[in-house]
């Protein structure tokens, strides 16, 4: 009986989603790596004769792939891998060249002794580099290929489905369908473009579908928010790279006091973008009444110049069970408001979902914010994280 890789890597994964032990996710990370190793070998067949090299740049592509790989997206791992495997290879090898034809000035070469004839018939001087011009073109429309063919699959197409079911609910007289195919003509024409001149743009979008052009330019938007927050997703980048491509020179808060109310208050302190403390504050209610003065003192201790804190809602669903409640956590949040206008000190509330939509584990895990043990004051590093990543984007916060 053959053994079946595929169900035993999708099995992996399944149970890598119910773990938040970083020690326990990596031995099963390592499970999946070595189950799928001979992928790396399948790759190179096509480069024969490779090297160790080679090899190993290839399991770092495989590494990569199981590091990043999402089973909600209904991608196929041995596909993903395939493409990972593929573009460690490629950036391996054009990262070689440059860096041999940029270090080695004509002084520093080394040269052999005697002229070399190939197998084809031509004779290759020792000072020259040789290297298979029409080889690199094809590897190189190879990946650009199927990485677009991987983004608009994967990423693309579902940000646009994603925001098309959120407005199906809603009263419009647009088709909603052909509006689907259109934005995807539209990014794809944005994505093509050679020129300042666009051969499709919002305005022939709205008179396609018989509604205004503000009405297709805020569905436009809505996708490419979501279509950039899900990018992210496939680069291994650390929170201070992503905050410096996003904000730039842009001002940020100097002291950032990150909060999550609740009975167990979660928080922690970003100081110029950068993560400086974290800490949970016990007892802030019981069951008669809450306790503000050890926020109070928090704040205090802390002197931020700006807080953000998740807020608190109570959902239709969530009715019953909040039948004759205090609500203690509102309760909280309202205290930490009024005590930061007497303080005038500026604050931002943010719902639970919106942080961590973005800022998983996995993100915190990998940016070193991974706080064992400590679920609220995670939750507090999730609202800093985005706070500082997406609120006024383009803008000046402080």
């Amino acid at each position: 009986m053959n053994f079946d890789y595929k169900a035993e890597t999708n099995r992996l994964f399944g149970i890598l989603k119910d773990i938040t032990n970083p020690e326990d996710q990596i031995q099963i990370r390592n499970k999946i790596i070595e189950l799928n190793i001979k992928l790396v070998s399948e790759v190179l067949k096509k480069y024969r004769p490779y090297t160790e090299d080679q090899f190993q740049n290839g399991c770092l592509g495989l590494i990569t792939a199981a590091q990043t790989y999402e089973t909600q997206r209904e991608v196929p791992f041995s596909s993903y891998a395939w493409f990972c495997i593929e573009r460690e290879l490629h950036m391996a090898y054009k990262k070689q060249r440059h860096s041999l034809e940029s270090q080695l000035s004509e002084n520093d070469r080394v040269y052999l002794d005697g002229d070399a004839r190939l197998a084809n018939g031509d004779v290759v001087g020792a000072a020259e580099m040789c290297f298979d011009e029409k080889a690199e073109q094809e590897l190189d429309a190879y990946v650009e290929e199927n990485e677009l063919t991987f983004i608009c699959d994967n990423i693309i197409k579902p940000c646009i489905m994603q925001t098309a079911d959120r407005g199906k609910h809603m009263p419009t007289k647009m088709d909603v369908n052909r509006w689907e195919k259109l934005e995807f003509a539209y990014i794809m024409d944005l994505v093509f473009i050679e020129s300042q001149k666009q051969s499709f743009n919002l305005t022939q979008l709205a008179k396609n579908l018989g509604v205004s052009v503000q009405n297709v330019r805020t569905r436009h938007e809505r996708v490419m928010e979501v279509v950039f927050q899900r990018m992210w997703d496939y680069m291994n980048l650390s929170f201070a790279e992503l905050l410096e491509r996003l904000r730039h020179d842009k001002k940020i808060p100097h002291k950032l006091l990150c909060l999550d109310p609740g009975m167990t208050t979660g928080w922690c302190l970003f100081e110029d973008g950068k993560l400086t403390e974290t800490g949970h504050v016990e007892n802030c209610y019981d069951e008669q009444n809450i306790n503000a003065k050890v926020l109070m003192e928090l704040i205090d201790d802390k002197a931020p110049d700006f807080i953000v804190y998740e807020d608190y809602r109570v959902y239709s669903h969530k009715l019953e069970r909040h039948s004759y409640s205090p609500v203690f956590t509102v309760r909280v949040i309202g205290a930490i408001e009024a005590y930061c206008q007497m303080k005038d000190i500026k604050t931002h509330k943010q719902m639970a979902v919106t942080a961590k939509g973005f800022v998983t584990d996995e993100k915190l895990t990998q940016w070193g914010y991974w706080q064992t043990g400590m679920k609220h004051a995670r939750d507090a590093i999730r609202h800093g994280c985005y706070f500082l990543l997406f609120y006024k984007k383009g803008q000046d916060i402080a």
